[in-house]
């Protein structure tokens, strides 16, 4: 934090007031007391986690060997930029030891400009402006910053003691600055640009809310009148992401295998896979293609265009009752091709190598998000969030399907393979309807295409292993079914039996508490749910 706020309260006194000068004594000097906050979820924070104080220099390269305030030195951190900063746990430590009060005294040697000095005064009384904070719709954006898309950074507007609104934003790992900016106090967002952040980096934002005075030096042996020096209070808000990966996750065509669960019952792990399946797609483009079929298994997998240069398997034929069955049909260890024609691209053949079975561990919602979709506000944004993806997980897929409208509403992919969180925005979904959640865990590997007859090496594929869990759910009713375990809508004698063969095989689904483990406590739950019925 220490580089980054000098840097930019440097810069933007400069900037405050619109200096053209190329060369004074000394170009600025400041000196702020700053109360530092962290925003670590939607909610604003409201607790200081430190405080400091902080005085800056900046000359020529050799114009200066040594600068001091009140006597203690100051560190050359680069060529001509000096500092001088001590943090404090709390605000009575720093007042104790650097009073607002106090008149500092900066002095400058040892350089081409000789001996000169400077005194700073706080402005009386302390007045340190509230703390800035991220809206909740901008602290969920960043923590699924796709690098490679434009990433918009919005804040609650400043009080009115505030006199200016800064931005800065470096990578943790380089320290290198990606933004360093002033704004008018009217301006609550600021875009970053598609491709200024690299994929798979941790950033650190800083909003700095800024309550200072802006003046200049005296003539020598003061500073200089071209000078600038700004003194006062400033509290700075912190909140750090990490990128997706980037580029490889978008991909144009794939081969996977998926087991496909569903979740019946909050934080529970699904049982045994409903259905197996294996899938073939190509986002080929409009006009590349009139045909296609996966080749390599028992029979031939013709595909379908369910959007205009979306090509898809047919499901009906795609999906079985058994993992056996699947294996038997199209198994691992083996090089398919999946064949195009009649298009724009011509007659193709790319190969796929699935390798063994390399399925992820299901995913499930947890904590009480299950039973909340239900009766959620379609016209709030809702969080999710599910259980932590095994090692396998190379990312991490949601989509809510529209079952009476036959399509996708929503459809996002999370490139950090430990993502377990994403907020649904307002108005994806509409009360009364019935959707089908997705949670997609995928473990598979990327590659370029096969040159000609292959796709080409424009053309990014992927082949392996997904598991996906399914949540039924229609917004604004009431909250789901618990005890119907065979998934029909009604209550009856299946769902007893579906029950008792869970418990005795000792399955998650019988686990109706919860707690990991299955006892009586599950079966006077299970009764409980079923007494109240649907």
């Amino acid at each position: 934090m220490q580089l980054s706020i000098n840097f930019t309260l440097g810069m933007l006194c400069c900037q405050a007031l619109f200096s053209t000068v190329l060369h004074a004594d000394v170009e600025e000097f400041n000196v702020v007391k700053v109360r530092g906050f962290e925003q670590v979820s939607q909610t604003p924070s409201s607790e200081s986690i430190g405080y400091a104080f902080d005085a800056y220099v900046d000359v020529l390269m050799d114009e200066a060997t040594s600068v001091t305030i009140n006597g203690a030195p100051f560190v050359e951190v680069d060529p001509g930029i000096w500092d001088f900063t001590n943090e404090f746990a709390t605000k009575a430590e720093l007042d104790a030891a650097f009073p607002s009060s106090t008149v500092f005294t900066i002095n400058i040697s040892g350089g081409t400009l000789g001996s000169l000095s400077e005194t700073v005064t706080l402005p009386m009384p302390e007045a340190y402006p509230a703390p800035a904070s991220l809206t909740p719709a901008s602290f969920a954006s960043i923590q699924e910053a796709d690098p490679e898309s434009d990433l918009l950074i919005e804040w609650f507007a400043p009080d009115a003691s505030t006199t200016f609104v800064a931005l800065a934003i470096y990578d943790t790992s380089t320290e290198d600055t990606i933004v360093d900016t002033e704004f008018d106090l009217a301006q609550t967002s600021y875009l970053i640009p598609a491709s200024d952040l690299d994929p798979d980096r941790t950033y650190v934002i800083e909003l700095f809310f800024a309550n200072v005075n802006i003046g200049s030096g005296n003539p020598s042996p003061g500073f200089g009148e071209q000078a600038i020096t700004l003194a006062g209070y400033v509290s700075v808000t912190t909140a750090e992401f990490t990128t997706g990966a980037g580029g490889p996750v978008e991909f144009d065509a794939g081969l996977i295998k998926a087991e496909q669960y569903r979740q019946f019952v909050n934080n529970t792990s699904p049982g045994v896979p409903e259905l197996w399946g294996i899938e073939g797609f190509f986002d080929a483009g409009v006009d590349a293609m009139s045909f296609g079929e996966i080749i390599g298994g028992a029979y031939a997998l013709p595909m379908l265009e369910y959007q205009s240069g979306s090509w898809d398997t047919d499901d009906p034929i795609a999906y079985f009752e058994s993992k056996a069955d699947l294996d038997a049909n199209f198994p691992g260890n083996t090089v398919y091709s999946m064949e195009i024609g009649g298009g724009d691209l011509g007659m193709r053949s790319q190969s796929f190598i699935l390798g063994g079975d390399a399925y992820p561990a299901p995913g499930y919602l947890t904590g009480t998000v299950f039973e909340e979709l239900s009766i959620m506000d379609p016209n709030q944004d809702f969080p999710l969030s599910w259980s932590m993806p095994d090692g396998s997980v190379d990312f991490v897929l949601i989509t809510i399907y529209d079952i009476d409208g036959g399509q996708a509403v929503l459809e996002t992919i999370l490139p950090s393979d430990m993502a377990t969180s994403f907020v649904i925005p307002a108005n994806t979904v509409q009360v009364g309807l019935e959707y089908e959640l997705e949670l997609t865990f995928a473990n598979v590997d990327f590659s370029d295409a096969d040159p000609f007859p292959g796709f080409g090496s424009d053309f990014t594929i992927l082949s392996g292993y997904l598991t996906d869990t399914l949540i039924s759910f229609t917004p604004g009713s009431s909250p789901g079914c618990l005890a119907d375990l065979s998934g029909d809508g009604v209550l009856n004698f299946f769902d007893v039996s579906a029950f008792l063969l869970a418990y005795t095989q000792q399955l998650p689904d019988a686990d109706f508490t919860g707690d990991g483990v299955l006892n009586f406590f599950d079966v006077s739950a299970f009764l409980l749910a079923y007494t109240k019925g649907c």
